[in-house]
């Protein structure tokens, strides 16, 4: 590896990780309102339409296809481990 692709692979998952986390309080943050549980999952599905929208401006569409089956890959795997 470069020392570039070593930096876009640490500014990557320094990315993913601040977002996740912004994701994260924002869900809770709205949990606590009325009708809590439904407007959280109106915004992570909102947030999901929208990455995978400017991913697939950004990639591609056969790149973002292939992101996304590697996300369920790894969903259904972390379900696999939960039982």
């Amino acid at each position: 590896m470069t020392p570039e692709n070593d930096l876009h692979a640490m500014l990557s998952i320094e990315e993913t990780c601040a977002a996740a986390n912004a994701l994260e309080a924002r869900i809770k943050a709205i949990e606590d309102l009325p009708h809590g549980p439904l407007r959280a999952r109106i915004c992570a599905t909102a947030f999901i339409v929208g990455g995978y929208q400017m991913m697939r401006l950004l990639e591609g569409d056969e790149a973002t296809a292939r992101q996304l089956r590697r996300l369920a890959d790894m969903i259904d795997a972390q379900n696999q481990g939960a039982h």
